[in-house]
């Protein structure tokens, strides 16, 4: 008796369809977050805010209406991408996509005390948000045998992690 095997439903394909138009919209999010980064950090070295006569960088970063709530703090995250790993660290815009605009961030502090390795972005690559989180000191906390992850840097708070 020989098994008959079946395709994926009408369903199932549509679901992968939409994963993966969301996937590549994402890639080209990030190569645009990171586009964003670089022209920020060339504006601030250029000083193309007093330029065009705002008071400050921030009056100015503020003003671009950037598509986040926090547009300061998004925009110095950026920045720090291409200051601390594009410049100074030399990841090129390939890697810095491989781990991701958001692991990124997670790497910043180290990179601006000077103690970002190797083994750092090796890690950033391959391990979830969560779980470079924890691997770079984030605190683990726990209520009621959920457990969560508290940014040492901002206090965002991160549940889904994998825990080992």
């Amino acid at each position: 008796m020989s098994q008959v095997l079946k395709g994926p439903t009408e369903a199932e394909e549509k679901a992968h369809q939409t994963k993966l138009h969301i996937q590549q919209i994402a890639r080209e999010a990030g190569v645009s977050f990171l586009k964003i980064g670089a022209l920020l950090y060339k504006a601030q070295e250029d000083a193309d805010w007093s330029i065009l006569g705002y008071e400050s960088f921030r009056e100015y970063v503020e003003d671009l209406e950037l598509p986040v709530q926090s547009s300061w703090s998004w925009a110095t995250r950026l920045i720090g991408i291409t200051k601390y790993l594009d410049i100074e660290r030399g990841l090129n815009e390939q890697e810095l996509l491989e781990i991701g605009v958001a692991k990124c961030t997670r790497l910043l502090p180290a990179a601006r005390r000077g103690d970002l390795d190797d083994e750092m972005i090796e890690d950033a690559k391959v391990l979830s948000d969560a779980d470079l989180q924890v691997k770079l000191g984030g605190k683990i906390r726990e209520h009621l045998g959920e457990r969560w992850i508290v940014c040492n840097r901002c206090g965002a708070i991160i549940t889904g992690a994998k825990w080992v």
